[in-house]
């Protein structure tokens, strides 16, 4: 054994030890050979002030090749080059500053060579401590730093990243991570003294490989990406001339099927098995929701007679979802079982107009219009009208349910008093309703859903929108923008599919605000 720490060993061989103390039999201890630990580390305050609070804790961990911590605590021997300075407790670490100068902190594990030094600055002026001050992060995701200022009474600080592709910090020391690993600094300034900084090192990993691909074609005006079918992404390519083009890519490169009808224009939303939906024109009428089925290459009008307009939102397990307009009746959320005369009107009987949006299994979601309330109530049923749920959260002003998959719903929602979206979740029913919007965003939606995962986008920064991934609540979120090219300013997701053990999540990303500068298709993978 070359050391004990505070529940490790360390050794050069592998053994089966029992630790027994005093009256204790026998307790639980982890055990690693020395051959694991690759370097060590010590976290503490490079500048410490004689106005703080007397003494001042150091802490050294053990690490993996992979950066990782296997241990920390006792075991290592802790020496001071100015003890005039900057004295030192051999075996803790507890440190307590004596007089300005500076000192070389070395932290040794016992019993190898070793070794982590800290240089540290002992002032009487204003000092900023960051905690943690070694951090990683997986890329796109965020982390939460704290900062301590001593020597004044004024705790505010600014917080910056020293690179400039290293990320995001917000003024509440929220790191997020850029997309690219790599080991970057996070930085908290005093606001009263600006030369009294503290710095901590964060390593930036992506251990669940996250890739970003640009789908849009070149020469075309502008592309959207709507969903996900079969690991594949759908929707639709603008060309000069010829307009839009019902499109699905073949994979991650520009190379799309285009399936809009001889002669006409379309463009896809959703898809399953064989069969894809949309919209197409021209097939009869102006404008009409369309069903393509792949193994007989028809393309099927879902326009039940008498229609002005139809649209077709969504696909799952041979049922579409959209909706239909009759001229002087208004728009009334539709089902369809893969023919014009299979429409079932979704429309609430105390609805004066409705929209479904998305379809899983036997239940539909969207919007419903009811009279004498001041917008859009999010909707969910199981096929009939009668079987409308209302899941507008106590208090909003109008929410929105946009896809749906397995008994999650998700979209947005908004409340009179903070006018702006919150990208929402719910689970059946209006009580059980979650606001997902990460706590830095000023605003934020989510668009789709599936397999316990949702995306959407959230504005972290002024007019510009970043395509976003939550796991359920609002601290999961993963910012999926970062992965793109720098060229892109804002990103929204509308889809996500799990297919051979792999994530697909596609969208759009803009060189401008999203929305004005023209959409260009995009997908992200995981795995």
């Amino acid at each position: 054994i070359l050391a004990l720490t505070d529940g490790a060993i360390v050794g050069r061989v592998s053994r089966t030890i029992v630790v027994r103390a005093g009256e204790v039999e026998q307790i639980d201890v982890s055990a690693f050979l020395l051959s694991e630990v690759n370097d060590v580390a010590i976290e503490g305050p490079s500048r410490v002030s004689l106005l703080g609070d007397g003494t001042v804790q150091y802490t050294a961990y053990a690490r993996d090749i992979s950066g990782l911590t296997l241990f920390t605590g006792g075991g290592f021997g802790w020496t001071s080059s100015n003890g005039r300075a900057l004295n030192v407790d051999a075996d803790t670490g507890l440190a307590i500053p004596l007089f300005p100068g500076t000192s070389t902190l070395r932290a040794t594990l016992k019993g190898t060579t070793l070794t982590a030094s800290l240089d540290v600055a002992v002032v009487t002026t204003v000092v900023v401590s960051v905690s943690p001050t070694i951090a990683t992060v997986q890329a796109g995701e965020h982390f939460d730093f704290a900062a301590t200022v001593t020597g004044v009474s004024d705790q505010g600080v600014t917080w910056s990243v020293d690179e400039a592709t290293g990320g995001t910090v917000t003024q509440d020391g929220t790191y997020l991570a850029t997309g690219v690993p790599g080991v970057y600094h996070v930085r908290a300034t005093s606001m009263v003294d600006t030369s009294a900084t503290a710095v901590a090192t964060v390593t930036v990993a992506n251990i669940a490989g996250w890739h970003a691909y640009v789908l849009h074609p070149a020469g075309a005006d502008s592309s959207t990406a709507y969903a996900v079918w079969n690991g594949r992404a759908v929707g639709k390519v603008v060309l000069p001339l010829q307009g839009s083009r019902a499109a699905a890519w073949t994979g991650t490169s520009t190379a799309y099927d285009d399936y809009s009808p001889p002669g006409g224009n379309g463009w896809l939303v959703d898809g399953d098995g064989n069969q894809l939906v949309g919209s197409a024109w021209p097939l009869g009428n102006d404008f009409d929701a369309a069903l393509w089925t792949l193994s007989t290459g028809a393309i099927t009008s879902l326009n039940p007679p008498g229609v002005s307009q139809a649209e077709v939102n969504g696909i799952d397990g041979g049922h579409q979802v959209g909706d239909v307009s009759f001229l002087g009746q208004g728009v009334f959320a539709s089902l369809w079982s893969g023919t014009s005369d299979s429409w079932v009107n979704l429309n609430p009987p105390s609805a004066e107009a409705s929209t479904a949006y998305g379809v899983d299994g036997d239940h539909q979601v969207g919007i419903a219009t009811v009279p004498g309330s001041s917008g859009s109530h999010a909707s969910l049923w199981t096929g009939t009208a009668d079987s409308w749920v209302d899941l507008t959260p106590a208090g909003s002003s109008f929410a929105v349910a946009r896809a749906v998959s397995g008994d999650e719903q998700v979209g947005y929602m908004e409340f009179p008093a903070i006018e702006h979206l919150h990208a929402s979740l719910w689970k059946g029913t209006a009580a059980s309703w979650v606001n997902l919007e990460p706590k830095n965003s000023d605003f934020s939606a989510a668009l789709g859903v599936d397999g316990g995962e949702q995306v959407g986008y959230a504005q972290f920064k002024p007019f510009y929108d970043s395509a976003v991934l939550w796991r359920g609540s609002p601290d999961s979120y993963v910012d999926l923008h970062v992965f793109l090219p720098d060229m892109f300013k804002s990103s929204h997701a509308f889809g996500i599919g799990h297919f051979g053990g792999k994530t697909y999540v596609v969208g759009a990303a803009s060189t401008g605000e999203f929305g004005v500068a023209p959409n260009q298709a995009v997908m992200w993978v995981k795995g």
